[in-house]
């Protein structure tokens, strides 16, 4: 701690009990006489009377009531364990009651005006962290700001203002290790908060993939019976060209549309099989009656048996389709 003169006692003599011309005097405008005898007693202006000064010692003070100007350098701790703030305050103060100073036997006005400031200030460093330096200064100068300060012993402080810092190079090195630390702990939530992005992106991109594919299959279904309703109705109106057409756009459909035909066909034969044989049952029909019946039945052998003959070249046709036979034979499906 540096501080300026702070002893307010300009001199200090002995006041005889004769012949007291030398220790008499007046006060000037910024000093002050003060007699002071071994009882304790004080008196400011004029020595004490002969009677007193018989009674014992007898000691004349003067002391500077101007105004002084000093400046301390000291440390506050801080919210931080074993690290301190670097303080420096600059104070006027003046003496205002020179006999209270007298009679405490003060010789330093540091020694009141000091304790105060530590009192005052040390509560409120604590609660700050070393790079909370600014916001420190701030808020100990709003606590000095109701000034003047009346404290004990005749002292009076005028003016005051306080600067703090972080001038420790351990103090540096730590608000930097502690920076470094704050950023890497930042960096890492930040790596943290990309990486859900990045998965909730992902979640959300294959959701919208299903969703896609979902929709491309509902639509595919969609056209795929609107096809099979318009192979139906074209065969309803035996509208074979409309059909074959078709079927040349389309020809994965070819399959289905062979199938759809043998079953036409094969409900068609069931029906007329079922009817002959109500007809016989119920003696609707001779057996003259189904001689034609019979004939047809005979030339529908013969044309199965055709087709088997042919049947290389039907493969071949097929293939040009891009059909190849079912696993049965009886039906066709889609080598695309």
């Amino acid at each position: 701690m540096h501080e300026a003169r702070t002893n307010p006692i300009l001199r200090e003599l002995p006041v005889p009990v004769f012949g007291i011309s030398a220790t008499t005097g007046q006060s000037r405008g910024n000093t002050a006489l003060v007699y002071a005898d071994a009882e304790g007693g004080v008196c400011t202006g004029e020595p004490p009377r002969l009677r007193r000064r018989l009674a014992g010692r007898v000691r004349m003070y003067e002391v500077d009531t101007a105004l002084q100007s000093v400046t301390v350098i000291f440390t506050l701790p801080s919210a931080d364990e074993a690290l301190d703030f670097s303080a420096r305050m600059h104070l006027q103060w003046r003496v205002y009651k020179p006999e209270a100073l007298i009679q405490a036997g003060l010789r330093d006005a540091q020694s009141v005006f000091w304790p105060f400031f530590q009192r005052r200030m040390r509560p409120i460093s604590r609660r700050f962290r070393l790079e909370q330096n600014a916001e420190l200064e701030v808020e100990l100068n709003r606590s000095l700001e109701d000034v003047p300060f009346m404290l004990d012993h005749g002292i009076e402080v005028a003016s005051c203002f306080v600067g703090t810092s972080v001038s420790d190079d351990d103090a540096k090195a730590f608000l930097l290790d502690r920076a470094r630390t704050r950023w890497g702990a930042e960096q890492q939530e930040a790596e943290h908060q990309l990486a859900m992005l990045r998965e909730e992106y992902r979640a959300r991109e294959s959701e919208l993939q299903r969703a896609a594919a979902l929709v491309t299959e509902e639509h595919d279904l969609l056209l795929k019976k609107q096809r099979m309703s318009f192979y139906r109705s074209a065969m309803e109106d035996r509208s074979l060209g409309v059909l074959v057409l078709q079927l040349l756009e389309h020809p994965a459909d070819i399959s289905a549309v062979v199938k759809l035909l043998q079953g036409r066909k094969t409900s068609y034969l069931e029906a007329a099989r079922d009817t002959l044989r109500d007809m016989i049952r119920n003696d609707e029909l001779s057996l003259a009656d189904l001689d034609p019946v019979r004939q047809r039945a005979v030339d529908h052998l013969h044309e199965a048996l055709e087709s088997l003959a042919c049947d290389a070249r039907t493969q071949k046709l097929m293939q040009e389709f891009g059909v190849e036979p079912d696993d049965g034979g009886s039906s066709l499906r889609s080598v695309s």
